[in-house]
């Protein structure tokens, strides 16, 4: 229920006008970013810029996110020219808007600080609230409720001093959001009202009876039942009066849970087969429309004790289930496709430019030779012989090393383009995983499974990471262990709510470069001390302190070493030493047996965990 409630919120901020592009602007036609550039090339800075940024909307809302990066890249670079802070202000709420859609939402924080930034110091009140609701909200996707109601609560600020009444609005839905999802819903109740109040004031009736549905499912949790079905009618009423298909369908798919509660099996059933012939018309997310309503058919007849019947109406919303993942997974592949093909053509025209370029410098090369062979005719006939003869030769000589360089050069292109896509692919695969989890503990209650389930998205992100790494450098074997570890901290730091600049992280890398089948195991090593460090290390420390060392162990003489060490209390070595343990230990334990090493963790003003590899497979240190 907690994320059909997200659902339900989600719906009232888009009807409230949260979409990136305005309503009254129409949606772009460009069908590629090729096109759109073409387009656009003659237009001013600030046009372009808003064509690229609403080019990169619809983009998001297709999934291609290839094409919305490519565009965005332009879009930020036209900004830079400009040096105009309020247009690149909002290049980088579009950069955070497309990471969000793609799940990394410590770079979509990042960017959204960023854009926040330039436009903090000036009057561009409506663009600071609208930054800070966008922050508030990546911090409500990752649990991270302190400062999701930190940036909320300024989001607020500012449109109550301001009076930007559809920014309170939108303000107030959030709150009611993030209090549903900490199961407050009295406190939920209470923003959501206050959201009602403002957009029947400004007569804004769809935004209205969008939160009016919202109001209904904060009855129902509040076990005011009756209220809750109530409620209901008013939203269901108005969508019939608007002929608003999508809303019913919303309807259809929520009052049957308040009707179950209420002991009204039959009428529950008659609006969820409402909701079946709404999705047979082609409701809006259809699938998951069919997969909540059959699941609301198996509890009407558990409740009329058909078990039989509530059997096969299970089956049928486990298959929904199973259909909405594989399409899931096929859409995001395809797109994976769509992005190769689009590099492989971008390469051939790439080949094709430095063709014609070497064709035009042969021809030069043969008209001076032609000249100089003129000059030579008049002197004999014998020396123009001797010349045409060396040409002919030193000219198939040449050809036939330029084929065999540019078959080489295409073949090795090749191979470099299928082993990046190989790891985008897998970065894809594992980002689905992570996602699937975060969606999975968002339904769970018992708190020890939703850590357990955390925990394991933790550590997927981790691996993930490093097949990002791979295929955005040229070699796709290796790992810059500088930046993956960099990238991973910050990353735990968000997530375990940490500012960076309030820890002091001390990174030394003298190994740069790590095989990528050392590496692997290595992240999921830091991934496991970090997490342990920023869960229980730094509660009582007015500093946290961090340090990693990665590189040759000028003690033992040659070994690779790892190291990472906080200044929190310690562990309790007697406790660690014990043969059973958390699954976190056992990993670190597999994972340090696995690469070869040998791990040994002291008390040295913190906890200390070193590692030595005596025969790691490493490179040489990069310069």
């Amino acid at each position: 229920m907690k994320l059909l409630f997200t659902i339900i919120c989600s719906f009232l901020f888009l009807s409230a006008g949260w979409a990136q592009r305005p309503a009254d602007e129409p949606a772009h036609t460009a069908p590629d970013f090729a096109h759109l550039q073409a387009a656009i090339s003659s237009l001013p800075d600030t046009t372009r810029i808003d064509q690229l940024r609403e080019f990169t909307d619809v983009m998001i809302e297709k999934g291609k996110f290839g094409e919305a990066q490519q565009a965005l890249a332009e879009a930020k670079k036209v900004a830079l020219a400009t040096k105009n802070d309020y247009l690149l202000s909002g290049v980088y709420f579009s950069i955070g808007y497309l990471a969000s859609n793609q799940s990394d939402h410590s770079t979509a924080v990042r960017n959204y600080q960023q854009a926040f930034d330039l436009v903090k110091n000036t009057p561009r009140y409506k663009r600071q609230a609208r930054i800070l609701l966008a922050l508030g909200e990546a911090y409500t996707i990752t649990n991270d409720w302190q400062n999701a109601e930190h940036y909320l609560q300024q989001a607020l600020a500012i449109a109550r001093q301001h009076q930007l009444s559809t920014s309170m609005a939108q303000v107030y839905g959030d709150l009611s959001n993030l209090a549903g999802m900490q199961q407050q819903p009295v406190k939920a109740s209470g923003y959501n009202q206050q959201a009602l109040a403002i957009y029947r004031a400004e007569k804004d009736w769809q935004s209205y009876y969008g939160g009016l549905l919202n109001q209904a499912i904060i009855y129902k949790n509040l076990g005011q039942h009756a209220q809750s079905e109530k409620t209901y009618q008013q939203v269901l009423a108005y969508a019939e009066q608007q002929h608003d298909d999508y809303i019913k369908s919303y309807i259809y798919s929520n009052l049957p849970n308040t009707l179950l509660l209420l002991k009204r099996p039959a009428e529950a059933e008659k609006y969820a087969q409402l909701g079946l012939a709404a999705a047979d018309k082609g409701a809006p997310d259809e699938a998951y429309l069919r997969r909540e309503l059959y699941d609301i058919l198996t509890r009407v007849k558990e409740q009329q004790h058909d078990y039989q019947q509530a059997l096969a109406y299970h089956r049928l919303s486990a298959a929904y289930r199973d259909t909405m993942l594989n399409e899931q997974k096929s859409k995001q592949l395809i797109e994976a496709e769509t992005r190769y093909q689009t590099k492989e053509k971008q390469a051939e025209i790439t080949r094709l430019d430095e063709a014609n370029a070497q064709r035009v410098r042969q021809l030069w090369g043969l008209g001076i030779g032609l000249s100089v062979l003129t000059l030579l005719l008049a002197l004999t006939a014998w020396q123009y012989q001797v010349i045409r003869r060396t040409n002919k030769q030193l000219h198939e000589t040449n050809q036939t090393i330029l084929d065999n360089n540019r078959r080489i050069t295409e073949q090795s292109n090749r191979l470099t383009m299928l082993m990046k896509e190989l790891h985008h692919r897998v970065k894809n695969n594992l980002a689905i995983v992570s996602s699937l989890l975060r969606l999975q503990s968002n339904r769970l209650t018992d708190q020890g499974a939703v850590k357990a389930v955390r925990e394991g998205q933790q550590r997927i992100e981790a691996m993930s990471l490093i097949h990002q790494r791979l295929y955005q450098t040229d070699n796709v074997t290796t790992v810059d262990m500088r930046r993956y570890i960099t990238d991973l901290a910050e990353s735990l730091m968000t997530a375990y709510g940490h500012d960076p600049a309030d820890v002091d992280f001390q990174i030394q890398v003298e190994q740069a470069v790590l095989d990528v089948d050392l590496a692997v195991p290595l992240g999921l090593i830091l991934n496991e001390l970090l997490t342990n460090s920023f869960k229980y290390a730094f509660a009582q420390v007015a500093r946290p302190g961090l340090r990693i060392y990665l590189g040759p162990d000028h003690i033992a003489g040659g070994e690779l070493l790892l190291e990472v060490q906080d200044n929190g209390p310690g562990i309790d070595l007697a406790q660690w030493n014990q043969p059973s343990g958390s699954f976190g230990k056992r990993l670190i334990a597999s994972l340090s047996e696995q690469v070869g090493g040998e791990m040994e963790f002291l008390n040295q003003q913190g906890a200390l965990y070193r590692l030595h590899i005596a025969t790691a497979p490493v490179l040489a240190p990069t310069t």
